[in-house]
């Protein structure tokens, strides 16, 4: 009897130490579960042609820039254009051909609802190559930023009744 539970206790102690210190220490062997069952005793090498499945699960990569607005929200196109004697070329005088549209998306709120306003910037290239124009943007509050002036506005109003109620006197 006592005999039997030191074979058991050994037998436990190499898999712990095998499962601690053993160069893939990570993985449950899949006799670790039952190694502490009183319901018998373990003989050394009964798990050990149980195949044991490799981690396949990958970390998210993280994406880079401003990412892209959800297909389903409704877009308003704006073309830009620049006016017929802003397209000649300011070398030659030559007409500018259009060769290109740059996309910009901001996202604008329109109380309980939003809306992408899509801008399409109209670029012109000088046929004999000395250069290209394109129309202006409108101003935004941030250069190159993602949302228009009223996402800002939308943020801070619930804000202003607070500050004001808040505010110290002068």
């Amino acid at each position: 009897m006592k005999s039997q539970e030191i074979i058991k206790l050994r037998h436990e102690l190499a898999l712990l130490r095998r499962n601690m210190f053993s160069r893939k220490s990570e993985k449950i062997h899949p006799g670790q579960l039952t190694a502490f069952d009183d319901d018998g005793v373990d003989t050394p090498g009964e798990y050990e042609d149980i195949a044991i499945p490799a981690h396949t699960s990958r970390r998210k990569v993280k994406g880079h820039g401003k990412g892209q607005f959800p297909d389903h929200l409704p877009r308003t196109e704006h073309t830009l254009e620049l006016d017929a004697a802003d397209r000649a070329c300011p070398c030659c005088a030559k007409t500018m051909v259009l060769f290109g549209v740059d996309v910009s998306e901001r996202a604008d709120i329109i109380p309980t609802k939003i809306c992408i306003q899509r801008y399409l910037q109209s670029k012109y290239a000088c046929p004999d190559g000395h250069g290209v124009i394109a129309a202006p943007m409108p101003e935004g509050v941030v250069d190159g930023g993602k949302y228009e002036a009223s996402v800002y506005a939308h943020l801070v109003t619930p804000v202003v009744p607070w500050l004001l109620r808040h505010s110290s006197p002068g």
